[in-house]
Parts: C-alpha cells; sequence; structure tokens
C-alpha cells in the first residue's frame, strides 16, 4: 500500500505597497497599487467607497506578485467628499 501525503505550506501575505490615487477627474479616479507576495494563494483586492450617506465596495484580482494593480473608480458625484 502507498501512501502520499501532500503538505502545502501557506504564509501570510503582504500588505499592498505604493497605493497612489491617480488621474483625477469630475468622476471617476484610478487607483494603483503593487501587490505583495500572496502568502501562497489566491487572493483579491477590496476597495470600499464611501460617503457620509453611501457605501459601496468592489473585490480586484490580485494582480500576481509585485506586479501593478490598478482599479477605476467610476460615477463619483463632483463636490463630494469620499
Amino acid at each position: 500500500m502507498l501512501c502520499i501525503i501532500l503538505s502545502l505550506l501557506l504564509d501570510v501575505p503582504e500588505v499592498p505597497s505604493n497605493v497612489t490615487v491617480t488621474d483625477i477627474k469630475q468622476t471617476s479616479l484610478i487607483v494603483q497599487w503593487i501587490a505583495g507576495y500572496n502568502g501562497g494563494q489566491n487572493q483579491t483586492f477590496h476597495i470600499v467607497i464611501t460617503t457620509s450617506d453611501t457605501r459601496r465596495s468592489v473585490d480586484v484580482p490580485d494582480p500576481g506578485n509585485r506586479n501593478i494593480g490598478t482599479y477605476t473608480l467610476e460615477d463619483l458625484m463632483p463636490s463630494t467628499m469620499y
């Protein structure tokens, strides 16, 4: 009888670095970041957009270790604090 044990070592994922906001317009902007090591598992980045009376969120797939993640936030309200 043959018994095979597969052991997968996972680690804690690193936080993204160099988070920046660029290309700010009246109703949109771009968020960029550098993804860190994912700890050996698939991950997504959770972006939350809030105002004083609304909240919405979006999940963005991991662009891969040390790659640049990008997401364009659209349908923003002019003259609104986010």
